[in-house]
């Protein structure tokens, strides 16, 4: 595994468990009646938008990787 991709991966775990706190407390403001919690719906967008970055960086990483087989063989 490279660094790019080791990097990327964290970022991904990190996106998704933000996105999972993010969730609970849409959530649980939903189940007490309040209403969604304006901030925790935009820091769900903000994470899901880290997540979907964090696997493009792993996607071109694993094109690029591919195309340099390619070349050697």
């Amino acid at each position: 595994m490279t660094p790019a991709s080791q990097i990327a991966l964290e970022g991904v775990r990190r996106g998704l468990a933000e996105l999972r706190r993010n969730a609970g407390r849409v959530a649980s403001a939903e189940a007490m009646e309040k209403g969604p919690d304006p901030q925790a719906l935009v820091g769900a967008r903000q994470a899901a938008r880290h997540v979907q970055a964090n696997v493009r960086v792993l996607q071109a990483e694993d094109e690029m990787l591919g195309t340099l087989l390619d070349v050697k063989a």
